[in-house]
Order: C-alpha cells, then structure tokens, then sequence
C-alpha cells in the first residue's frame, strides 16, 4: 500500500529542512538529512529527485515548483 504524504509529513520536512538551514548547513547537506530522516517513502522520493536537481544547479523554489501538490 502506498502511503499518502499528509500535511503533518509536509510540515515537519520544512520545519526540519528550516532548523538546518537556520544552523548554517548548506541547502544540500540538509536535504541530504532530511531525507534520511524521513519515514514515508513517498516524500524520500521527492526529496531525493529535489537533491538531484540542486545538484544538477536548479534553485530550491524551482524544484519545488516541480511538486505544487505538496509545496505551493
């Protein structure tokens, strides 16, 4: 069964995505934590293809805009 990505799974990445930002981590190194602290699946799977295009030199706001059922 997939599980769905709920608002509470939404909240708590930017919230954590945040705090790391805020400590002065760098944008990829805190996705790359985030990640791995994430449960649902489905949400690492958006992570994951958001750290490929940050890598590959894409803004954060541009790979969000990539997801607008999740980040508007």
């Amino acid at each position: 069964m997939v599980k769905r990505i709920t608002n509470k799974d939404i909240t708590e990445f930017v919230r954590t995505l945040s705090l790391l930002l805020y400590a002065r981590l760098s944008i990829l190194e805190s996705l790359q934590i985030v990640e791995k602290q994430t449960k649902n699946d489905n949400l690492k799977s958006i992570i994951r293809k958001i750290i490929i295009d940050i890598k590959k030199g894409l803004s954060l706001s541009k790979s969000f805009s990539k997801y607008p059922d999740y980040f508007n």
